[in-house]
């Protein structure tokens, strides 16, 4: 929800930063950061972020469209993965909107778990809600682990790879090179 008042009023946290900067928090921001101006920066970012996002949509509104469904897409899949799996475990008819809620609901909320252990701490909330909605904990666990494993786990084994065996990106040769010589 503050992502979305960001986008939609960005200079908010402009003007939040510019009344904080004389605060206790202000004066904490700028002996970490080691800007002393942070705020004044912060608020001109603001509302860099406001042209930014409005030349977007104005100009490129087909490429926020394509985003915004590849988006929602991509969530629906997941969702519908995880019914899948659920109730392929543990045997019950689940409500597609149920899960889809729940699912969009749990991944807001495990953003805010720090690493490490995040991923850990994904499985635990979505086996813990949804063990509520299936009543039945441990198939649920099982579910939960295998989910994660088909959408998670093994895109960072592949993922893993192929890093392993294309290595480096292709300009971090270009640099090796420039600073060799």
């Amino acid at each position: 929800m503050l992502l979305l008042l960001i986008l939609i009023r960005p200079h908010f946290i402009g003007r939040l930063a510019m009344r904080i900067e004389r605060t206790f928090v202000g004066r904490f921001v700028a002996k970490v950061s080691g800007a002393h101006d942070w705020a004044p920066k912060l608020h001109r970012w603001s509302h860099r972020l406001r042209t930014n996002v409005r030349t977007l949509w104005t100009e490129k509104t087909w490429v926020m469209v394509l985003d915004t469904l590849l988006g929602a897409t991509n969530t629906l899949l997941h969702a519908y993965s995880l019914q899948f799996v659920l109730e392929g475990v543990v045997g019950q008819k689940l409500s597609f909107v149920a899960v889809l809620i729940t699912y969009v609901i749990l991944w807001q909320v495990v953003f805010y778990v720090p690493t490490p252990g995040a991923s850990g701490s994904v499985e635990g909330a979505f086996a813990l809600v949804f063990a509520g909605m299936t009543k039945a904990l441990g198939p649920t666990i099982i579910a939960i682990f295998v989910w994660r494993i088909a959408t998670f786990y093994l895109l960072l084994l592949f993922d893993g790879l192929v890093y392993a065996i294309l290595g480096r990106p292709a300009n971090s040769s270009a640099r090796r090179l420039s600073g060799a010589a």
